[in-house]
């Protein structure tokens, strides 16, 4: 796993210092093979408070994040995106497991909080929504192999589509019935890809998951 958010950020298992250049590559994250557009970060990362030059201090941000992530940030004429393929994120890793029924690999992939527990608004609710889906796969681990399969079962299943559903996180119980889990995890991406923040790119990486 090449990028790990399911706790401290961590690239090729190493720790990234610097909070605002921990805060680029988490975001990169959320959306890994699409161009996140240069205004959408800029937003994300400096909200409500954006510096006297805006896109000279997103370049140089991003200098320093490829210094400590080389090779790991593409540029676009609209943006930047993390060229890896989701499945080297641990956090889309984790939905993946859950869904093909091997719910004690997901679980296996936390090490803290998620997202780093960065309290930057873009991060609340992608971070809420993993850290609800962990604690109702719990349950249906800790009660055998015939809960865990109800629990995943309706992940396999999906909703038949291939594009990203928007996130629409809201605090519910933190155990709720098998049905509601999978429910919740086919419907709600990690992140809320709107047309105005990200771009789909149309490379090998541009393809829905």
């Amino acid at each position: 796993m090449r990028i790990g958010i399911l706790g401290p950020l961590q690239i090729a298992g190493a720790a990234v210092g610097g909070a605002r250049v921990r805060a680029l590559l988490i975001r990169l994250a959320l959306d890994p093979g699409r161009v996140v557009t240069n205004g959408r970060l800029i937003d994300d990362l400096w909200p409500g408070e954006p510096p006297e030059h805006p896109m000279a201090a997103l370049q140089s941000l991003v200098s320093r994040a490829r210094r400590q992530a080389p090779g790991l940030i593409s540029s676009h004429p609209s943006g930047y995106l993390l060229d890896v393929p989701a499945d080297e994120v641990d956090a889309w890793a984790f939905e993946r497991l859950a869904r093909a029924g091997d719910a004690h690999a997901a679980l296996a992939l936390w090490r803290g909080p998620a997202l780093g527990g960065i309290d930057l608004p873009f991060a609340l609710a992608p971070a809420a929504r993993l850290e609800e889906l962990r604690l109702e796969l719990e349950p249906a681990v800790a009660g055998g192999a015939g809960a865990a399969a109800r629990a995943v079962g309706v992940l396999r299943r999906g909703d038949g589509r291939g594009d990203r559903p928007r996130l629409r996180w809201r605090p519910r119980p933190a155990v709720l019935a098998g049905r509601q889990v999978a429910d919740r995890a086919r419907r709600r991406p990690l992140h809320h890809a709107g047309d105005d923040q990200a771009v789909r790119h149309g490379g090998r990486l541009g393809r829905p998951l």
